[in-house]
């Protein structure tokens, strides 16, 4: 089935939507986004640098983390590193009540029995 998909959406033009249909579902593709890629970085700068000055062009720079933290020791960079807690939550879903098809076997005839009581 996915190779069918794949074979819809490498024949109809790149900024089109593909739909594939099937018996009981539709696969709906949309258009393939734009992705930009700076190839002359050093060129980039130079202007930047130019427009900017120093000042701004590091102001607006975002420095990778890990970059720092494989080059630069702890003891040095952190006075200039702030560190908080505003990430997302991990989210785990526990089910506290399992049915009975989902115990195991040996289990399977008292939580039937537990069933029919309650």
């Amino acid at each position: 089935m996915t190779e069918r998909a794949d074979d819809a959406a490498k024949a109809s033009p790149k900024d089109e939507p593909v739909v594939y249909r099937g018996a009981y579902w539709e696969l709906q593709l949309g258009p393939r986004r734009n992705e930009r890629t700076v190839t002359e970085k050093w060129k980039a700068f130079v202007y930047l640098r130019k427009l900017l000055t120093y000042e701004g062009l590091v102001a607006v720079l975002d420095i990778p983390l890990g970059l720092i933290d494989k080059n630069v020791p702890d003891s040095i960079s952190r006075p200039w590193i702030v560190k908080e807690q505003s990430g997302y939550r991990s989210r785990k879903l526990v089910a506290l009540a399992p049915l009975a098809a989902e115990l195991p076997v040996a289990l399977a005839p008292l939580a039937a029995e537990l069933l029919k009581a309650a």
